[in-house]
């Protein structure tokens, strides 16, 4: 059996399950590494800061909607963080306890079953956030996170 490892390069995410049935047609099951690249994070970042901007503004509407208050039009960010969370830094793994022992006798084979391991992906916790963007995609890729924190001025 000769064994050799395949590279890939990928800019479509969506062609991965294509070279995963192919790879399955060829005997080939197992995947050893992804490595996710985004080459234009500023892109990314304009999109999440437009898409900020329309949850700043409804949210400025609700809020003079359902009280007396009249905010002043210009609200001022005070504190801004945009980072990547990466599939690879999500796995986690649970180690299940199976362990048992037979022993039939001195001229019988003892058979033990040992700690099984799974990995499943716990992606990050959207519960908390006002807008996310491609929510039903079920793909693991990167995460970028826009968190901003607005000042609103009352009149």
């Amino acid at each position: 059996m000769v064994k050799k490892n395949v590279v890939i390069q990928l800019k479509d995410i969506k062609k991965f399950e294509k070279v995963f049935e192919i790879a399955a047609t060829l005997g080939i099951y197992d995947l050893v590494a992804v490595k996710h690249i985004i080459s234009d994070k500023q892109r990314v970042y304009n999109q999440l800061v437009k898409e900020a901007m329309l949850v700043i503004d409804n949210k400025k509407r609700q809020y003079s909607n359902f009280t007396s208050v009249k905010l002043i039009k210009d609200s001022i960010p005070y504190s801004e963080s945009f980072y990547a969370v990466y599939p690879e830094n999500n796995y986690k793994s649970f180690e299940a306890f199976e362990s048992s022992s037979v022993d039939y006798g001195s001229d019988m084979v003892k058979k033990d079953l040992n700690k099984k391991s799974t990995y499943y992906f716990e992606g990050v916790s959207v519960s908390t956030f006002d807008k996310v963007i491609d929510e039903g995609n079920p793909r693991k890729e990167i995460q970028y996170i826009l968190e901003l924190k607005i000042k609103y001025l009352i009149k």
